[in-house]
């Protein structure tokens, strides 16, 4: 996290499920993965922007969109906020 609480633009990146994807032998080959990433700034042209740059290298790695979170303005710290959701199926390197 930044060492300044009022140092944006911010992205805050959580694992919200991981599921079993496929088994093999009783044994877990694969696993859907669900990513839920915030975003702040504070201006929506660079957190819209910033969410196409996220969207692009979130596609590149793997990843498919799954959804969004709110949209919002955020009146403390006077910023806007996003919130993307992604997932992906990953095999499980043993």
């Amino acid at each position: 996290a930044p060492r300044d609480s009022k140092a944006f633009p911010r992205i805050v990146i959580i694992e919200a499920d991981n599921a079993p994807a496929m088994l093999s032998d009783n044994k877990e080959t694969a696993s859907t993965i669900r990513m839920n990433l915030w975003m702040w700034a504070e201006s929506a042209t660079t957190l819209f922007s910033l969410a196409g740059v996220v969207n692009t290298a979130m596609k590149a790695n793997g990843w498919a969109r799954a959804g969004t979170g709110p949209d919002g303005y955020v009146l403390g710290p006077e910023v806007y906020e996003k919130m993307l959701i992604f997932e992906g199926v990953f095999t499980n390197n043993e």
